[in-house]
């Protein structure tokens, strides 16, 4: 479809559709699921940079400096693209639909889980509001999606777990993702099959927070269990996880990893923090000890693996009594580290002062965490 003027837009045969992603391995699936259910419905997929019709930004907010990403890749498009349609959907949009909305260079805002209403968007335009963005939080299923077409010809992502309800004071995402809910084993185990079916030789397991898989189904499972009917099926040569938290480094999934050839000796664990009092405000489900423990038996198992990280990294002149331990923490891990800033978070709320005035929740910001930055419309 061309814009032709006052608004309007004239309807192509094959829309041609270019998408464009921010953010972490569940936007790359989200992506793939958009990009496959706009081909089943008749468009063009072009690559990000191609002429295009319209063109999707599948946003991130896992930080402010990626709110304002979104809003560039936004721009962007609309720059590189002035007779295509902007549409603007994902984490960003979910969480900031009024500002997201404002922006002149979008056309539509489109909320997580409202896929139907994103494909109307490309399709039929007019039939639909400019912003469509629902609960998160009353999401209660992990829809199926049957994505099978990927960026990279060898390695799938499978999205088996959707949604957290762990609400770390410094995260905004189970506002974004809505409660905790995991695909069912049945579900993923056909998933696998066809990805490989079409011959994807390594299938990466992602999900907001992978480690919660299986605590919502009846009867309860956990990951360990799912990976290990993985293995036992033999469907693909290779499986990846995405990020667990410390204590989610379990010993069974641990010696599955160690025996199971077709698992990749590879860990991301985000300690986001080496400080007790720290991990505390931030509502971390492990402490210092705990987390050495963990990584400790990842080595001891896996002497070999890669192992990532992610410590949040504070501006706060209080901060830095806590950076040496964290430093030293890091080392001994011998992992990367990243710096992340997120506004609207709990963290980022003021504390309560000695004069009354009130906050919505009663921890105090993270020290040690960051500095919450400004966020503007720009």
């Amino acid at each position: 479809m061309d814009r032709v003027g006052g608004g309007r837009y004239r309807m192509m045969v094959a829309p041609r559709v270019a998408l464009r992603t921010l953010g972490c391995k569940v936007n790359t699936y989200d992506t793939a699921t958009i990009a496959d259910r706009l081909r089943a419905a008749g468009c063009e997929i072009v690559p990000a940079d191609a002429p295009a019709d319209v063109v999707i930004v599948n946003s991130c907010t896992v930080t402010d400096a990626a709110d304002a990403e979104s809003r560039r890749f936004a721009r962007r498009a609309r720059r590189e693209q002035p007779t295509a349609r902007v549409v603007l959907t994902g984490c960003y949009a979910q969480t900031r639909p009024a500002e997201a909305g404002a922006l002149p260079a979008v056309d539509h805002v489109i909320g997580l889980n409202r896929l139907e209403d994103l494909v109307a968007a490309v399709l039929r335009p007019t039939e639909v509001p400019r912003v469509v963005v629902g609960k998160a939080r009353r999401e209660r299923s992990v829809t199926t999606s049957g994505a099978r077409t990927f960026s990279e010809q060898t390695r799938a992502f499978l999205k088996v777990q959707e949604g957290c309800d762990l609400f770390c004071t410094f995260c905004i995402v189970p506002m974004a993702r809505g409660a905790s809910r995991s695909l069912a084993p049945r579900e993923v185990l056909a998933e696998v099959e066809a990805l490989a079916a079409r011959g994807f030789q390594e299938v990466v397991l992602t999900g907001v927070h992978l480690g919660g898989y299986g605590r919502d189904l009846e009867p309860p499972v956990d990951l360990a269990w799912l990976v290990g009917a993985l293995v036992e099926q033999d469907l693909v040569p290779r499986l990846r996880l995405s990020s667990l938290d410390p204590h989610e480094l379990s010993e069974p999934l641990l010696r599955l990893m160690a025996s199971a050839v077709a698992l990749c000796p590879h860990l991301h664990v985000p300690l986001q923090a080496a400080d007790d009092g720290v991990l505390r405000r931030m509502r971390r489900r492990y402490d210092r000890a705990l987390a050495g423990e963990r990584l400790a038996m990842a080595r001891e198992y896996l002497p070999d693996a890669a192992i990532g990280t992610d410590l949040i990294a504070g501006s706060r002149a209080r901060a830095r009594r806590h950076s040496s331990r964290r430093s030293a923490s890091s080392r001994r891990a011998r992992s990367p580290t990243s710096t992340s800033s997120r506004t609207r978070s709990a963290a980022a709320r003021p504390r309560r002062s000695s004069t009354g005035s009130s906050r919505r929740r009663p921890s105090p910001p993270v020290p040690g965490a960051f500095a919450p930055s400004a966020s503007g419309s720009g």
